[in-house]
């Protein structure tokens, strides 16, 4: 069951709630149980914010202990982790001969993080001895001009 504070922020929470309880709900201040709920919760913070109807930004204040510190919280805080990307989407990505933006759509990845993994800044470990067919076709362009510049000089 959801929270009704969380509740009263979705878009449709008309569905739920008449317009006084709503109007009610956002006139207050995110309740203890919530902020505790969110402090508990290992997930993205991306995803924390989406389920709890609230940006991004609070996530990460709540999580810092900026926002809500008075709430009491026993334990440790977990930090949100980003989505790891599988060693096979990494590769699948890395090796796929497409544009940058073909291979990001065909896997299901942002355009940013499919140039990143094809830069070697995101995967090395996964993608360290592969031979990307950029680099591949780069290769045998080179070898090409190389047996066309020994034909013509023999």
């Amino acid at each position: 069951m959801l929270h009704p504070w969380i509740v009263s922020r979705a878009p449709n929470a008309r569905d739920f709630l008449e317009a006084a309880e709503i109007a009610d709900w956002r006139r207050r201040k995110m309740p203890p149980e919530v902020v505790q709920a969110v402090l508990a919760d290992a997930r993205p913070y991306g995803e924390i914010a989406a389920a709890c109807n609230v940006g991004y930004q609070t996530v990460a204040a709540i999580k810092a202990r900026r926002l809500y510190a008075h709430v009491p919280f026993a334990g440790e805080v977990p930090r949100g982790s980003r989505s790891a990307l599988s060693a096979e989407t990494v590769r699948a990505v890395y090796l796929d001969p497409a544009t940058t933006r073909e291979a990001a759509q065909r896997h299901g990845v942002s355009l940013s993080r499919a140039r990143q993994i094809r830069q070697g800044r995101i995967g090395v470990d996964i993608t360290r001895g592969l031979t990307s067919p950029s680099a591949a076709r780069r290769a045998l362009d080179a070898r090409h001009a190389r047996e066309r510049a020994d034909l013509g000089a023999a």
